[in-house]
């Protein structure tokens, strides 16, 4: 079995390179460029979606995981990209 591993994605263009390589593994390079142009134009209309909202509120990202100590998310992480791309 041959195993591939996709880097974590942790903006858009990190999907785009996912899908691509997920396809090509599985020869849908055909299948993957059209799911590549639907996620696009999908974030495309997100992005225009929030910036049409006006100022971005002031967001902070906490994670508590049992009972364990709550832990915050810095810069360059998943939870940093996902309240970046919330606007």
């Amino acid at each position: 079995v041959k195993v591939v591993q996709a880097k974590s994605a942790r903006a858009p263009e990190d999907v785009l390179t996912n899908i691509a390589l997920i396809a090509g593994q599985l020869d849908r390079a055909d299948e993957g460029r059209r799911l590549a142009r639907t996620f696009g134009a999908e974030m495309a209309a997100a992005r225009t979606r929030v910036a049409s909202y006006g100022d971005a509120p002031r967001a902070l990202f906490l994670l508590a995981i049992n009972a364990g100590s709550p832990n915050a998310a810095g810069r360059g992480t998943a939870a940093d990209a996902m309240i970046g791309l919330a606007g």
